[in-house]
């Protein structure tokens, strides 16, 4: 095959890594690097490994490093339809602002894997999975959160964080008013 036609490939894999973690709308820009790729055509899936970094932007923003990446896209190839990410990985997203116009950071670590499906809009992060969540603007007395546990399940249409054999802890300053809607 030609060097043009591997590009135009790798192409199609990044234009459908930008489904990666939007819950609302398609993310504007992706970018999947690695050391080494194959893809096989036949079952539209691309298999990274060595260094393999994804990075997607748009109303979430999403960045996974990981030893290992298997994406697969849906029949058409216009979208991701199932990603997995062999560890020990690290996630890092940035949420789209909540109700109250609020963001929030969730920088998570997994030793065995994680998987994306597009469908659920659903990532699940497994073996000692361990998150930081933050709302953003970061500030002193900003509250945080840190969970432990077996999985983590980040449901990016819901903006839901669920665990199974969980461990939480919750940091904030003591006597600090709960900020008003809309004050950042």
């Amino acid at each position: 095959m030609s060097k043009q036609r591997w590009i135009g490939w790798v192409l199609i894999a990044v234009a459908a890594a930008a489904a990666w973690g939007q819950a609302q709308k398609r993310t504007r820009t992706a970018e999947v690097s690695a050391d080494d790729m194959v893809f096989k055509w036949d079952t539209n899936q691309f298999e990274f490994s060595g260094n393999c970094v994804l990075e997607v932007s748009g109303p979430n923003q999403a960045t996974i490093t990981a030893p290992r990446m298997s994406l697969q896209l849906t029949a058409d190839g216009r979208a991701i339809k199932f990603l997995k990410a062999t560890g020990p990985l690290r996630t890092t997203v940035v949420t789209a602002p909540d109700s109250q116009g609020f963001k929030r950071r969730i920088v998570a670590t997994a030793s065995k894997y994680a998987t994306y499906v597009e469908v659920d809009q659903v990532v699940e992060m497994v073996g000692d999975a361990q998150a930081d969540m933050i709302t953003l603007p970061e500030k002193p007395d900003s509250p945080k959160a840190h969970f432990a546990g077996d999985m983590l399940r980040l449901s990016l249409k819901s903006g839901e964080l669920s665990a199974k054999r969980v461990r939480i802890r919750v940091e904030g300053e003591l006597g600090v008013p709960a900020p008003k809607q809309g004050e950042q």
